[in-house]
């Protein structure tokens, strides 16, 4: 039985799902597994399981399909990498896409401890549709606090290496003409933004910018079992 973080699943409990499962549920054009994603990465692929029960895809695939306010649910595998790590391999020459924009440069500043910062390597089950537009930040904390536990406003670094990963595989830039609010704090005190994915690079940015433009990229956390047997 799937349980994170001492909790059940809201929409049950049951098995996790296999990759080939997810492939299914979701679709082959919502699926970025790791055999994929890390040779394009210039990493040697290695299998992990999706940590998450075959119920909560069910429940993605039927926020992805519903009439009004569809969402749009995709699962894809994480390396791991820093910004920093990412900003190496990537670069920002807009001559070799993907890449960083050039124009924003202040989120590689020394102080800026937090762009070395990685994170667990795995599946995550990312809504890429921009939710809780033209609410200032805090209303936005709020209105992600009250989806509910399983989820959470997605790091810098995860949104970053995805539109990455997502791009080199299919062409696809998502987030060319919104930006997300992620819940990490800069070395002055702004929330990191990221975003605004054209041909010119993908910008991370701290300042303001056009409220209507702005907005959240959620996910589902996975389940960490407490005991690494379990």
């Amino acid at each position: 039985m799937a349980i994170f973080a001492g909790f059940h699943w809201p929409w049950g409990n049951n098995r996790f799902t296999t990759i080939t499962e997810a492939q299914e549920l979701l679709g082959l054009d919502r699926v970025y597994e790791s055999e994929r994603v890390m040779p394009a990465w210039g990493k040697k692929a290695i299998e992990l399981p999706v940590l998450y029960p075959t119920s909560v895809l069910k429940h993605c695939v039927k926020e992805n399909t519903r009439r009004k306010e569809k969402m749009d649910w995709r699962l894809v595998y994480g390396i791991g990498l820093s910004l920093r790590q990412q900003f190496e391999i990537r670069g920002d020459d807009p001559r070799f896409q993907p890449c960083f924009y050039d124009g924003n440069t202040t989120w590689r500043l020394p102080e800026n401890r937090w762009t070395i910062e990685v994170f667990a390597s795995g599946y995550y089950l990312i809504n890429f549709r921009l939710l809780f537009k033209n609410y200032k930040m805090s209303t936005q904390d709020l209105m992600v606090s009250e989806l509910g536990k399983v989820y959470s406003a997605l790091l810098p670094q995860i949104l970053s290496e995805v539109l990455f990963s997502i791009f080199m595989l299919t062409k696809e830039r998502l987030l060319q003409r919104e930006i997300h609010s992620s819940p990490t704090i800069d070395a002055f005190g702004y929330h990191v933004k990221v975003g605004y994915f054209d041909s010119n690079g993908l910008t991370i940015g701290s300042p303001d910018y056009k409220r209507i433009d702005n907005g959240v990229v959620t996910h589902i956390r996975p389940h960490i079992p407490a005991d690494p047997t379990s």
